[in-house]
């Protein structure tokens, strides 16, 4: 609801006349409009296609806020991140989003004004499994020596260079798990017991993919690992349901993810219970838990009282999804951001996309001056700002 109560402006007469299929083709998306901080000056193309957009403060924004402090605004982008490693190596960006993990040392070594920023996500990364295509996974203590045996600690660190957390069943709400962290295994040998790991060729994934390869070869566990570019991973394996182990990841950001992504209704394509799964009490759970986030024109006592009924909600879907194992949850990792130490911005506790970043662009600044105690009151000097603007 929230994204969608917060659209950009369009110009209706323009707009109107386009087929829906073609929208995000459109030329009119590089001619922006709008009432924000910033307007578009102008944009670079290379083989005509955008490598940069520059922005300009849009002087009509004082009319009912404080103009930002940064006057322009370059957006460079790359097709490729060895470049835009090597400008920031080079002290040729002022901040940089999506920034890998294993890239940090050698960023800090070659740029010493260098700042790392690094905000939680509302993305969890684990293995979705399909027992429709394994028959060994209809085995709940098959299913629970799977997880017990993950090392997360272990991905968390050798992968994410500790920027991440360990997921929860519920991806970004935290809860108890319903019994103890400490694991026994079922089983101490599979022997001969093969299964088959479905993932995108991406460098950290397939890390991630090894290091489980590794921890279910100690309980005689074969894994066999499958990658695949993006395109086809998203066709031909998730589409599908071609898979018995998925290791990827699922963006939530609000009830209705959970909803969509383990109520039974979304079993079949377009749906996006990508597992399967299906349960009566937790269908119910989900249909109560949305029932209570769509009602919005409710007292404040209610509210109090909705908020109270959410957690409990939540807590018997954690539960559920701990017990039978309906996926393995590994781990949530951080948008990393790399930014010249001149630029001070405020942080941002968790970020559903990049462009969150820049949110609270208007506070951000580059240079600071001394000023006369008179004028060191946030209001005035942010008058005074507003005037010599």
């Amino acid at each position: 609801i929230e994204e969608i109560l917060t659209q950009g402006i369009v110009k209706k007469s323009e707009w109107i006349t386009l087929p829906k299929g073609s929208l995000s083709l459109s030329g009119l998306n590089i001619n922006a409009i709008g009432a924000g901080p910033y307007k578009l000056q102008s944009t670079e193309e290379q083989n005509k296609i955008i490598n940069q957009i520059n922005l300009e403060i849009n002087n009509n924004y004082k009319a009912l806020n404080s103009l930002p402090y940064i006057q322009n605004i370059i957006f460079k982008i790359f097709s490729d991140k060895t470049n835009i490693y090597a400008t920031i190596k080079n002290g040729e960006t002022y901040t940089t989003t999506g920034v890998d993990p294993s890239e940090l040392a050698s960023i800090i070594e070659s740029n010493n004004n260098i700042k790392i920023i690094s905000s939680k996500m509302y993305r969890s990364f684990g293995l979705f499994l399909n027992p429709n295509n394994d028959k060994n996974l209809t085995n709940i203590n098959y299913r629970s020596d799977l997880r017990n045996s993950i090392d997360i600690d272990k991905i968390v660190n050798n992968v994410l260079n500790g920027y991440g957390n360990k997921a929860s069943y519920i991806y970004n709400k935290s809860y108890d798990n319903p019994v103890s962290n400490t694991y026994v295994i079922s089983k101490s040998n599979y022997e001969n017991t093969e299964i088959d790991i479905y993932t995108v060729n991406n460098p950290d994934l397939v890390k991630v993919a090894n290091l489980i390869k590794d921890d279910w070869s100690k309980i005689g566990i074969i894994a066999n690992i499958k990658t695949f570019e993006l395109g086809e991973f998203h066709q031909n394996v998730v589409k599908n349901r071609n898979f018995s182990v998925l290791l990827f990841a699922v963006d939530t950001y609000g009830d209705g993810d959970i909803y969509n992504l383990w109520h039974s209704s979304g079993r079949t394509y377009p749906g996006s219970n990508i597992t399967n799964y299906y349960s009566v009490s937790l269908d119910q759970s989900l249909e109560n838990l949305m029932a209570i986030s769509s009602n919005i024109s409710i007292s404040p006592g209610e509210q109090t009282l909705n908020i109270e009924k959410e957690k409990t909600l939540y807590q018997i879907i954690n539960d559920e999804l701990y017990k039978n194992v309906a996926w393995i949850p590994i781990y949530n990792p951080y948008m990393i951001l790399t930014a010249n130490k001149e630029l001070n911005i405020n942080n941002i506790s968790h970020i559903y996309n990049p462009s969150d970043f820049t949110s609270n662009i208007t506070n951000a600044y580059i240079s600071t001056e001394k000023v006369y105690s008179i004028f060191s009151s946030d209001k005035i000097y942010k008058k005074i700002s507003d005037f010599v603007h």
